[in-house]
Formats: structure tokens, sequence, C-alpha cells
């Protein structure tokens, strides 16, 4: 929860008062499709998910009036340390973007 949600919490926070003065943009949030359904494996991790949808919910409004943007990409399933015991089609996490 510290990570997924007030790391995202505070960091919306402070990049919302740098695009208000560069006249906006937009705000992206990474939640998973945890936000949406669970299993016993993914429980925790899909909590926090929910919240981060929530949290960026209930961010939408305040900066539209500055041009922001504020949205919520909620990714299918990667294979990476957290969801070896589920059974379902995952994305490799080396197609994944790195910088």
């Amino acid at each position: 929860m510290k990570t997924n949600v007030f790391g995202v919490l505070c960091v919306s926070r402070a990049f919302a008062a740098v695009l208000a003065r560069h006249g906006g943009s937009a705000l992206l949030t990474a939640a998973s499709i945890g936000s949406w359904f669970t299993s016993p494996l993914l429980a925790n991790h899909a909590a926090s998910k929910a919240a981060v949808w929530n949290v960026s919910n209930g961010q939408r409004n305040d900066p539209r009036a500055q041009g922001t943007r504020v949205m919520t990409l909620r990714m299918a399933l990667v294979d990476t340390g957290l969801t070896p015991g589920i059974d379902a089609p995952k994305s490799s996490d080396t197609a994944l973007p790195r910088r």
C-alpha cells in the first residue's frame, strides 16, 4: 500500500503542480487488471491496485481546470515474480519499455 497507493498519491500531487506551471498535460497512473478482479494469489496486490484506481478517479476533477488529464492504465498480467502461480496468458516483462 505504501508504494502503490501513497506513492502514487504523493507523486501525482507533486507533478500536478509542475504540470500546472507548464499549462497542463497528462498524468498517467499504472494499475492493473487486478484493480477489477483478484485471486487468492494476488489479493494484496489487487487491493492496492484498486486503491490506485480510486486515487486516480479522485484526482481527475481538480487538475482539469489547469489543462491536465488524469488517466489510469490497467495492464494485463505480466510475467514477473508476482505471477508465477497464475496459469493464464501473460506479457513478457522484457516486452515492456525500459528507460
